[in-house]
């Protein structure tokens, strides 16, 4: 089930651009005997009072949605001053809105301005949560009665027979009415459980006043259409329901503001009352109205708040979300400019200077818009990622977009609409950190880019589609031929947008961070504190050094991830510095800072950092200091009869260094290529070693010999504590049972009487999991309990405990808990990563 979950996730961005696709072709074919001209005199024909009765209606709407906020905020018992609470609640609904998932990207505005007012993340979570019920039950109100009282002519229209009206009806009313039984039987104590999760229900009470919120949001969001409407030939409740029809479907579509999707369905569906021309006008005065103009008064609100003082003592500094708030109006200008060399209507502004300008001059500024268009698409991609290359860049191109709109037109409103964005990214300038530029393309991001472009596309072969297509059109230059200029500056995007993402595959993934010397790194090694230090020898790591350079991190980028190889190495001194140098770098480059198997000891500092640990199983550690070569004592007893089961083998043990042990590779690399044959495996990497000669010359190595020749071998990690650690371990087919214990035996002993404390076992995975904790816990030890087919979990841990260890938890440390399964795999592909038998 958690798989085809998966899959359908991943299918969801691509679901989204089918649908938008689709309806962008049924677009087309519904509006195949409309032209330009008719959309131009649909627009002149609705009334002005309409349109300022739209604007006074989408207010409303919005300060109902700011008493939605507010009574969540009073149902969780949290008192906040209304002011506060509407611009809030404005500024989140008119981002959510637009970027789509409201409940996800509203969510994320809300948790980032609720924040400055005090509000933890589980108290933001749950206003969204409430948030949500109006949101989801204001639509199934709205048509209950919509499509019980309304005439069947909508019905008759596309052959429906009249009782489907009244089953709509039925099921609508009947969602909010089961909602309110479940309120009331929670009330009364009944508790509502998901796969062992509780469910908090509202009380009736509160129910039915999220239900009002959401009918009255409906309601005057449908009125702000029909106010725009050139005339009111639909009955009121034939509309209410189309709307809520198309809204439910481009909701249902996850496109952001059901874009096409809701255009198309309530165009099809009020064709029996309007000219294709008159709904498509007024769509689009309505999107205008109810989705740009309050997107925009919220940046603005935003920047004035970063601006004033007396506003940031109240909300504090929101800088942070003004970069995403610039990555979306950034999107919206490389639209807007595109838009004005698709089609006619974009292009009449105040003064035209075509006139006044060589014709050369004239056509290659028509052409610059297309591909500066183009641009600004890809740049809004690199704001989003707050990098200070897609500020620089987007700066040029706005300011060149500006220039090059003069000899074509001087629109006011669009002109103000760039300078107020640059202005915004001026002040903003402190937000775009990050150094590389985006490598590999975000799949949403590019989704969204390639239905923009094919959107202006379509809409300028529609607004030209009286002029009959040649060959010569390419080659058509004069002041009145727009229809060529649109041919050209379609080309211009294309190639522009095929360049760019050719550009953005191809491209190195980040710059190189400068990396220590071989003989730094073995400094490195010896003076760190714990012994799998070591695995920074092994050569499939970078490093990232304190500024004193006695300490590092070492980690594997991996996709949007900066993995570290377990906690830093080398000195303790400054290592809470370099784990914040590390987060930050790895920000600033456009990547997610991770720790596997971490240690308990830098926990606070990963927390401090912003950082999210979670456990991931034990690690064994034995207490030698007590251990004898008879073995005495009754901590002993089991290994002691299997020390005392193999010295009838006649083995013996040897731990080899320098010239002997590099005599002995050969032989030892032909022990480790049976031992992969019979367990059917590769060498792995990244947390464990692997055969490779020159990797293995670094460490001693203990051997069981039987007449002199090997059996079995391990490496062994000598750090510079008290610790020292098995590494590779190896053994032939024809070697004795128990002799890997026998050689950890042995090996032991000589550490004690080299003066180690500790001997560790390495790691039991997922072990010691606590389902009651978290969703991660209770998945990885239902892995534990049943996942023997695939790993020897429990026999691990078996296996180790009878050398009576003291067990360590272990962590994985990473940023985002949506990105949390994403690491993951990684993390597989990390570890799993092929190397060469007998060599890399």
């Amino acid at each position: 089930m958690k798989k085809t979950l998966e899959k359908v996730k991943k299918l969801l961005p691509f679901i989204g651009i089918m649908l938008f696709a689709f309806a962008i072709y049924t677009l087309h074919k519904e509006l195949a005997h409309m032209s330009f001209r008719d959309l131009r005199k649909a627009f002149a024909l609705i009334p002005i009072s309409g349109v300022f009765f739209g604007l006074l209606v989408a207010a409303v709407n919005y300060v109902i949605l700011s008493f939605n906020d507010m009574y969540s905020a009073h149902e969780i018992g949290v008192r906040l001053p209304y002011p506060k609470v509407g611009v809030i609640s404005f500024v989140s609904n008119a981002i959510g809105f637009n970027l789509g998932a409201s409940a996800i990207s509203g969510g994320a505005v809300r948790y980032r301005l609720f924040s400055t007012l005090g509000l933890d993340g589980g108290q933001v979570g749950h206003i969204v949560a409430l948030n949500q019920i109006s949101l989801f039950f204001g639509p199934c109100l709205v048509a209950a009665p919509a499509f019980f009282f309304a005439p069947d002519t909508i019905f008759a229209h596309f052959g429906w027979p009249q009782y489907v009206r009244y089953l709509i009806a039925l099921c609508c009313a009947l969602a909010p009415a089961l909602a309110l039984c479940a309120g009331a039987a929670a009330a009364h104590g009944h508790v509502f459980a998901v796969k062992g999760i509780k469910i908090s229900l509202p009380r009736p009470r509160a129910l039915l006043f999220k239900f009002m919120i959401g009918f009255l949001d409906v309601t005057t969001a449908s009125l702000v259409l029909y106010s725009v409407l050139p005339d009111h030939s639909a009955p009121l409740l034939i509309f209410v329901s189309a709307f809520v029809v198309s809204m439910m479907a481009g909701t249902l579509s996850q496109v952001p503001g059901g874009l096409g999707v809701f255009d198309v369905t309530l165009i099809m569906l009020l064709s029996p009352f309007y000219r294709h021309a008159d709904m498509l006008s007024a769509i689009l005065l309505y999107r205008f109205i109810y989705y740009i103009i309050p997107f925009v008064c919220a940046t603005v609100i935003l920047f004035a708040v970063e601006l004033s003082g007396r506003l940031s003592r109240y909300f504090g500094r929101l800088e942070a979300f003004l970069p995403d708030a610039a990555a979306v109006w950034t999107f919206m200008a490389g639209i807007w400019l595109l838009l004005s060399t698709a089609a006619p209507i974009f292009s009449g502004g105040w003064s035209r200077l075509g006139a006044l300008l060589p014709l050369p001059l004239f056509e290659a500024s028509h052409f610059i818009k297309s591909v500066a268009g183009t641009f600004l698409l890809f740049l809004a991609w690199g704001l989003a990622k707050r990098l200070k290359s897609a500020w620089t860049v987007t700066l040029l191109t706005l300011s060149v977009s500006l220039i090059f709109s003069l000899p074509n037109d001087i629109t006011p409103f669009r002109d103000s609409f760039f300078l107020l964005l640059l202005i915004v990214l001026l002040f903003s300038r402190r937000s775009f950190y990050r150094l590389s530029f985006f490598s590999a393309p975000d799949l949403k991001w590019s989704m969204a880019i390639l239905a923009a472009v094919g959107a202006v596309i379509w809409w300028g072969f529609f607004a030209y589609r009286h002029v009959e297509y040649a060959n010569d059109l390419w080659w058509t230059f004069a002041f009145d031929s727009a229809a060529p200029r649109f041919l050209r500056a379609a080309a211009g995007m294309s190639f522009a947008a095929l360049l760019i993402f050719l550009l953005l595959w191809l491209r190195p993934s980040r710059p190189a961070i400068a990396q220590p010397s071989a003989a730094e790194v073995k400094a490195l090694v010896a003076g760190s504190y714990a012994s799998d230090a070591a695995l920074a020898l092994l050569g499939d790591k970078k490093f990232f050094m304190s500024q004193d350079r006695k300490s590092a991190v070492i980690y594997s980028p991996a996709g949007s991830f900066w993995i570290s190889m377990g906690d830093p190495i080398g000195k303790k001194e400054g290592m809470a510095e370099l784990i914040w140098d590390f987060c930050e770098e790895a920000d600033r480059r456009g990547a997610n800072a991770a720790f596997y198997e971490a240690g308990s000891e830098w926990l606070e500092v990963y927390r401090d950092a912003g950082l999210n640990a979670a456990p991931i199983g034990e690690d064994a550690r034995v207490d030698i200091s007590t251990i004898t070569s008879s073995l005495d004592g009754a901590r002993w007893r089991k290994i002691r009869s299997i020390k005392k089961h193999m010295e009838g083998e006649e083995l013996t043990y040897s731990l080899i260094n320098g010239d002997k042990r590099d005599k002995m590779l050969p032989k030892l690399r032909g022990i480790s290529d049976e031992w992969l044959r019979k367990v059917y495996g590769t060498e792995k990497g990244f947390s464990l070693g692997f055969f490779d000669e020159d990797y293995l010359k670094n460490f001693p190595i203990a051997v069981a010999l039987k007449e002199g020749e090997p059996l079995a071998f391990c490496s062994l990690w000598l750090g510079g504590g008290d610790e020292f650690s098995v590494d590779l371990m190896r053994y032939t087919d024809g070697a004795p049972r128990d002799i890997m214990s026998w050689l950890f035996i042995e090996t032991m002993i000589w550490g004690c009487g080299h003066g180690y404390k500790y001997f560790r076992l390495g790691m039991a995975p997922l072990s010691n999991l606590d389902p009651q904790n978290s969703l991660w816990e209770r998945m990885g030890n239902f892995i534990y309990q049943h996942g023997e087919h695939f790993y020897n979990f429990k026999g691990l841990r078996q296996y180790k405990e009878k050398f009576q260890p003291e067990w360590q938890p272990r962590y994985i440390v990473y940023k985002d808990r949506a990105a949390l399964p994403l690491l993951a795999s990684q993390l597989v592909r990390l570890i799993s990563k092929k190397h060469a038998a007998g060599g890399r």
